[in-house]
């Protein structure tokens, strides 16, 4: 990894474009990107993007297809500028300072808009790709934003730094990269999407973009893709589509849950699909992972181990650590955790606290670091 962090993001494209050129790094199904076509790509943006006055420390907010939303990513990851998708209305405290969309839209989350259409990308296409990158100011400037719905079933916008989305897509890589294929279901606008984008770039590897379950199985079964993350719905979805397509999931050997309980009919369905072994992550948006465990019973509560890395306990009204296997909330840290929402300083103070992330789960945690989750706090979860 580049040790300064602030070249580590683009600077993977601009050692990837000059290795290993050809090697595609987005496939979108019908549209494929190399490693040299998004570095010129993302210059020539880049320069348009100067033009029109974007600068450091901007956040972009974007309403495109994917495979544009990532190269135009890449062309922020080359200026300095922040970047996230246009969360839906009524993100507490979010205003971008730019969207990009394929059409004039006069959206209340984006102080100014720019037109990506058809004439706008022949144009970007006849500028040089001979752009200095800018890079961003510190480790510490902001990055990207993904939004949670967490516990209010609002969408909120965590605020990530460039320290924390070069660390997170590592961990990332270090649990699913290796020389087969990986599928993230889960899209860009999720951490997990964005994190799979960056630690796609910086191992030098394909981002295969995510769709339907059709497309998910065609990505599996073209490049025998042999891990998947996705949520429980996802996986069914996934399962019904290749029964429905008489397809075989035989090149699969590990399937990551995240978002929530994996349902038993899900567990037996994968189990007579597939050899592939049912893994449940455990974590937020926020922090990142907190527990996992494979998934080989019917026990619904048992939400893993605790992971390496993680800080987690179970406190009580006063905030304090309660005795192992007694009931109580759920907190937990790592390293490279997000601290704050986005411009929203009220939502902030409940659920950081004293450098710990609340979850708003009720739980239970056993002297072995097993984790037990019994219920939520809050009335609402992101499923």
């Amino acid at each position: 990894m580049n040790t300064d962090i602030t070249h580590a993001l683009f600077g993977h494209i601009e050692l990837w474009s000059q290795q290993t050129p050809d090697t595609v790094m987005i496939d979108e199904g019908s549209q494929q990107l190399t490693y040299r076509d998004v570095r010129t790509l993302a210059k020539q943006i880049a320069g348009e993007l100067r033009t029109l006055g974007v600068k450091q420390g901007d956040v972009l907010a974007m309403r495109l297809p994917t495979a544009l939303s990532l190269v135009f990513a890449a062309a922020a990851l080359h200026e300095g500028v922040a970047t996230c998708q246009l969360p839906p209305a009524g993100a507490s405290g979010f205003v971008a300072d730019w969207l990009l969309s394929l059409e004039p839209d006069d959206s209340p989350l984006a102080s100014k808009n720019i037109v990506v259409d058809a004439e706008f990308l022949a144009h970007i296409r006849e500028r040089d790709a001979l752009v200095t990158p800018q890079n961003f100011t510190s480790a510490d400037a902001l990055c990207r934003i993904v939004f949670s719905s967490g516990t209010t079933g609002e969408p909120k916008p965590i605020a990530l730094t460039c320290d924390m989305v070069v660390h997170r897509a590592q961990a990332a890589n270090d649990l699913v990269f290796g020389s087969s294929a990986f599928l993230c279901a889960l899209d860009l606008g999720s951490a997990s999407g964005f994190h799979t984008f960056v630690g796609a770039l910086m191992a030098g590897q394909t981002y295969f973009v995510p769709g339907g379950p059709e497309r998910n199985l065609e990505v599996i079964t073209k490049h025998r893709v042999a891990s998947i993350k996705a949520s429980p719905v996802q996986i069914s979805l996934l399962l019904d589509a290749a029964m429905r397509e008489g397809e075989s999931l035989a090149s699969l050997e590990v399937v990551y849950s995240a978002g929530s309980v994996v349902p038993l009919g899900i567990r037996k369905a994968l189990k007579a699909q597939t050899r592939a072994r049912l893994i449940n992550l455990f974590g937020s948006s926020e922090v990142g992972r907190a527990a996992e465990r494979e998934i080989e019973d019917d026990d619904l509560t048992f939400a893993g181990v605790v992971v390496a890395g993680t800080e987690l306990q179970v406190v009580n009204a006063d905030d304090q650590p309660v005795e192992a296997g007694a009931e109580g909330a759920v907190r937990y840290r790592r390293e490279h955790q997000a601290t704050e929402y986005y411009n929203n300083p009220e939502v902030t103070a409940k659920a950081f606290r004293q450098g710990w992330f609340y979850t708003g789960d009720i739980g239970r945690l056993d002297e072995g670091g097993r984790l037990y989750l019994l219920g939520r706090a809050s009335d609402i979860i992101n499923a």
